[in-house]
């Protein structure tokens, strides 16, 4: 195993233990239990602080938003911290897999680490997630775009 990769998996455990110490915390349990009861920030006002999204990150945002409503209405209760990750995992690496994002991009934006993007892409390519034709030639302007596969190519 190469060094890169063991750094990789070392810092993955690191990640669970203290995903696992935090959420038996009870003290983070009362801040996560605030923020849940606070309002929300208004779209328009967190476009004013961080900038719009992206047409990509709308997308993938959307994917995450509709897998994560689909889990929860499947399991009748609320998606946990793992299972969200899970999940943004697989969609960071479905996006690797079709050629939309490099694995450095995706992890940067995720936090995830290469390694996991890695190995989820292609085990998604090996039950048939792959660039569409047109994605892998970088032809249209949706080459890029999550979900483009799914749409007539752009003028």
């Amino acid at each position: 195993m190469k060094a890169k990769q063991k750094w990789a998996l070392t810092r993955a455990a690191t990640v669970n233990h203290e995903m696992r110490v935090l959420a038996e915390s009870p003290a983070f349990q009362a801040l996560l239990e605030a923020g849940r009861a606070s309002p929300a920030t208004p779209l328009e006002e967190l476009d004013r602080r961080l900038g719009p999204l992206t047409d990509a990150e709308k997308s993938r945002a959307a994917a995450q938003l509709r897998a994560i409503e689909r889990l929860e209405a499947e399991q009748d209760a609320e998606v946990s911290a793992e299972q969200d990750r899970l999940i943004e995992l697989v969609l960071a690496a479905a996006e690797h897999a079709r050629g939309h994002a490099s694995l450095a991009q995706l992890a940067a934006e995720s936090d995830l680490s290469e390694a996991a993007i890695r190995a989820t892409a292609m085990a998604l390519k090996m039950v048939g997630v792959r660039a569409p034709r047109r994605a892998r030639e970088g032809v249209g302007a949706d080459a890029g775009v999550v979900g483009a596969e799914n749409r007539p190519p752009s003028p």
